[in-house]
């Protein structure tokens, strides 16, 4: 396969979790793709194609260390773990889901700035009087 086939590059990974519901690995269509090509074996299991060695997130983390986690280790996605019962999975936080929530916010600001700015606009229409007729152009 091509090293840009889409097949290869994609990460969208799923979580691995054991029969007691712990987290033990994640997986992608890569790591499968992967996989077979150095071993060609179908018999493997999910968690031996996956990865084991994961790089989690907390919940008390702030979301720019969470970010900074993703882009120095290249990754797209976190399991989020409790951080007293770190293989306790409570969440799964992407960069995707974080862009969403940015372009959430900023959307939610640009309105509030609108309105702001709207009701200072007629503020200073009112103290500056605008909307009264001038006495002098009532005859």
């Amino acid at each position: 396969m091509a090293s840009g086939d889409p097949l290869v590059c994609s990460h969208q990974g799923k979580l691995i979790v054991d029969e007691g519901g712990e987290l033990a690995g994640i997986i992608t269509r890569g790591d499968i793709v992967r996989a077979f090509a150095r071993s060609g074996d179908a018999s493997l299991t999910v968690l031996e194609a996956g990865q084991k060695d994961l790089i989690v997130t907390y919940p008390d983390e702030t979301l720019y260390d969470v970010i900074a986690k993703l882009l120095r280790h290249d990754i797209g996605r976190l399991p989020v773990v409790e951080r007293s019962s770190p293989k306790k999975v409570i969440g799964y936080l992407g960069r995707a889901g974080i862009l969403r929530a940015r372009e959430k916010y900023h959307r939610e600001e640009d309105v509030r700035e609108r309105g702001s700015t709207i009701r200072s606009a007629a503020r200073r229409l009112r103290a500056n009087g605008a909307g009264q007729q001038n006495p002098q152009s009532v005859r």
